[in-house]
């Protein structure tokens, strides 16, 4: 969410298409000519190059958009986002792993296309290990968990009780905002996900201790 945020919020026209890397990875590494690198997503095709992460998105968007500045130069923008994306990894990781025990959810990760096709969870469950092979953590459920509260505790004591992690809006409260839907999906209306993805995207050892982060999260989507 945060790269199509970045894009939104400085005035970047875009057309989204979802990737699902089991039947779309061939035409996607034709369309961006990468054939033997790592594809991960987001991405973004530009006249001129291809954006590779989430970052050079929100990079472009801040020297090609209008509006308010994202402050992607700022060295504490990179910091946090460097944080979102370790929220992002640990959450990635833990989803990949719980999603395989949950039928429902398996189905309903997959595009509304497919989701009644024959086979259409073991293509779910093959995307899972898919990401978990992509996204290489060896860690324990109970490191991870740990390792989530830790940086949750970071941004607790740099809010404050701030409106903004720096003080003003920034790419930081996006990059930040978005990472906490891995400890609790947020309210409804604001980012849509099916019911049925819930309970596993939810980190229910930490989402009511961190209520308050999941709140100031659902404020800052609303409002920026």
């Amino acid at each position: 969410y945060k790269a199509r945020w970045a894009l939104s919020n400085r005035g970047i026209a875009y057309r989204y298409s979802e990737y699902t890397p089991i039947v779309g990875k061939l035409s996607m590494r034709f369309r961006v000519n990468r054939w033997s690198q790592p594809l991960t997503v987001p991405l973004m095709v530009t006249r001129t190059d291809t954006l590779l992460s989430s970052w050079e998105i929100a990079g472009y968007a801040q020297e090609y958009g209008t509006g308010w500045s994202l402050r992607t130069a700022d060295p504490d923008v990179a910091h946090w986002n460097g944080v979102s994306d370790r929220i992002l990894e640990l959450g990635r990781v833990r989803i990949s792993r719980a999603i395989q025990h949950h039928p429902e959810a398996l189905k309903a990760a997959l595009p509304g296309g497919l989701r009644w096709m024959p086979g259409g969870r073991l293509i779910a469950r093959y995307g899972a290990h898919y990401m978990l092979k992509t996204y290489p953590v060896d860690i324990s459920l109970d490191q991870l968990i740990s390792d989530t509260e830790l940086l949750l505790t970071q941004i607790r004591s740099a809010l404050n009780g701030k409106r903004y992690l720096l003080g003003e809006a920034s790419y930081a409260d996006l990059a930040i905002a978005s990472s906490l839907q891995m400890i609790r999906p947020v309210a409804p209306g604001i980012v849509p996900l099916n019911p049925d993805l819930h309970d596993v995207w939810s980190l229910h050892d930490l989402s009511e201790s961190f209520a308050d982060l999941c709140s100031w999260r659902d404020d800052t989507m609303r409002n920026l």
